[in-house]
């Protein structure tokens, strides 16, 4: 093989790397956010959009599982309650929730030998580990936890004829940003008026995530677990 043909080969494999890589990036859904006001930005992006999906990908992976699983525990506990009930709204939402259930792989039998252990993801006597970790399991079969979501919300919401009320923070400001180490924290001030909340966030890889679970693992110095 002569020098011109070697480089034709490498600048080949180089190419054939780098298509490879855009297209891995493109279909992991994965977003890098280079600030945490970036991750903040995009998120209220999302809700303007109404793309939940992009909204949970402004996430921790902990946080995103945590809601999904969550999600999955209750509408399992509310498929239970509404099949005693009669009435068409209720059948409705029942099946709404079906068919999100057989898309992302949930069945009632899976769910139901973890529902003796589900009230973990509520007590708050259960460390955050303790919990993110039972909530792997019950979102195991689960492979696109955002779309998951995404998913959940339009048939709830559907179903019910409600609007998101998570969208009403489409419009939130985000000021007095403090970064220490991998976390940091915020204030977020909601447009329809109301009490600035504070908001956390994580350094996920190369990028900043929001981790609304952060104040129960990591609480910031001189603030004592569930300050407001």
């Amino acid at each position: 093989m002569n020098r011109g043909t070697g480089i034709f080969i490498a600048m080949l494999v180089c190419a054939l790397l780098a298509v490879a890589v855009f297209f891995l990036m493109d279909l992991s859904g994965d977003k890098v956010f280079a600030t945490p006001q970036e991750a903040f930005n995009e998120s209220c992006l999302a809700l303007k959009k109404k793309d939940m999906r992009g909204w949970c990908q402004c996430f921790t992976d902990d946080s995103r599982d945590f809601i999904a699983a969550n999600m999955a525990v209750q509408e399992f506990k509310t498929k239970q309650i509404f099949a005693q009930a009669g009435d068409n709204e209720k059948k409705a939402h029942i099946r709404a929730v079906d068919q999100v259930f057989a898309k992302h792989g949930l069945t009632d039998e899976f769910l139901a030998k973890l529902q003796g252990d589900a009230d973990i993801l509520s007590d708050p006597r259960a460390m955050m580990k303790q919990k993110v970790l039972f909530a792997r399991e019950v979102i195991k079969p689960v492979n696109d936890r955002c779309a998951f979501i995404a998913d959940m919300f339009e048939a709830v919401l559907k179903s019910s004829n409600e609007e998101n009320p998570i969208l009403a923070q489409k419009d939130d400001k985000l000021s007095d940003i403090t970064i220490t180490g991998k976390i940091a924290m915020g204030l977020v001030t909601p447009k329809l008026g109301g009490r600035p909340r504070q908001l956390f966030f994580q350094k996920q890889g190369e990028g900043w995530r929001i981790d609304f679970l952060a104040e129960d693992k990591r609480p910031m110095p001189g603030l004592p677990p569930g300050h407001p």
